[in-house]
């Protein structure tokens, strides 16, 4: 402390020099450190410092989240475009199965009710034959056996043993009498066969056996009855007989089973006398041909089958 000039005192608030303003005050100087540099700059300075690594720092781990984050997402994005791909494809096969079930349910279906179509129309045929047979006069009925007779000693030879109905027997005795003036060598077996009409020749050994009578005619040409049939169903029509490869005596090539010749369907059935349905069975002499007569019958029935529906 001093006196002014005045006589009064002053306190002195720091030992530092200072200056004096116009009111008599001193204005204090900010303290220095050694460096001469302000404490609050350099206070600044490390602030920012601490500032821009954190905002490094910061930055570095958004940039790593944002990375992780980029590829969590694409892999989450192809997982589930993989995903919905194999639904998509497992509903398309799915689909496609269905569609393949209804589509041969379907076709089933439609080939069963043709089949039984066709069934139907060859039984037509065939009571249409036997009723003709019921009705032959008996000088007809007679030409018809001996006519099936000669024909199955064509395929069998000279030698045999003959078989028939018992209603045919007399009939049979006298055809087979007639064919042995002709050096045939013919016997008629006791034992009879069950059937409408015909014959059953047998070779002394056993071996080969031709089945002749009515029935197995015409069970030869079914056949040939469901392709024509098969043909009118189609919209079409009917075709002619499927001709095959002919063997000895005009008979397409036989086949063997447990020891017995089963005849296959053979042109001799179209060339014959008893060349239409109604003659296999009665040989009635007709100008209309087998096709001709399964046009008539066959698509008949299936004509009026078509006009009830």
């Amino acid at each position: 402390m001093y006196e002014d000039e005045e006589g009064g005192s002053t306190h002195l608030r720091s030992s530092r020099p200072g200056r004096r303003t116009r009111e008599g005050r001193v204005q204090k100087h900010a303290p220095t450190d050694s460096g001469g540099v302000g404490v609050s700059t350099a206070s600044k300075k490390s602030l920012e410092k601490v500032a821009e690594e954190f905002s490094k720092e910061v930055t570095a781990e958004l940039e790593e989240g944002r990375a992780q984050a980029l590829e969590s997402l694409e892999r989450v994005g192809k997982e589930t475009t993989e995903a919905v791909a194999k639904s998509i494809e497992a509903g398309n096969k799915q689909a496609e199965s269905l569609t393949r079930q209804i589509t041969g349910s379907a076709e089933l279906r439609s080939r069963n009710l043709q089949l039984r179509a066709i069934e139907e129309a060859v039984g037509e045929v065939f009571e249409m034959a036997m009723a003709k047979v019921a009705k032959a006069s008996p000088v007809e009925y007679e030409k018809a056996i001996t006519h099936l007779l000669t024909e199955a000693v064509e395929f069998i030879g000279p030698e045999a043993r003959v078989g028939c109905s018992a209603k045919d027997k007399k009939v049979v005795s006298a055809a087979i009498k007639e064919l042995n003036h002709d050096s045939s060598k013919l016997t008629l077996d006791d034992e009879d066969v069950s059937t409408i009409g015909g014959v059953v020749l047998t070779s002394p050994d056993g071996t080969v056996k031709f089945d002749n009578t009515f029935e197995a005619r015409l069970e030869r040409l079914k056949p040939m009855l469901r392709r024509e049939v098969a043909g009118l169903l189609a919209g079409g029509e009917a075709q002619p007989p499927v001709k095959g490869k002919m063997g000895e005596g005009g008979y397409l090539t036989s086949e063997l089973k447990n020891g017995n010749v089963l005849m296959s369907p053979d042109e001799s059935i179209i060339k014959s006398p008893t060349s239409t349905i109604a003659g296999l069975a009665a040989e009635i002499p007709t100008k209309e041909s087998v096709d001709e007569e399964i046009q008539k019958s066959a698509a008949g029935g299936i004509r009026r089958k078509r006009s009830r529906t």
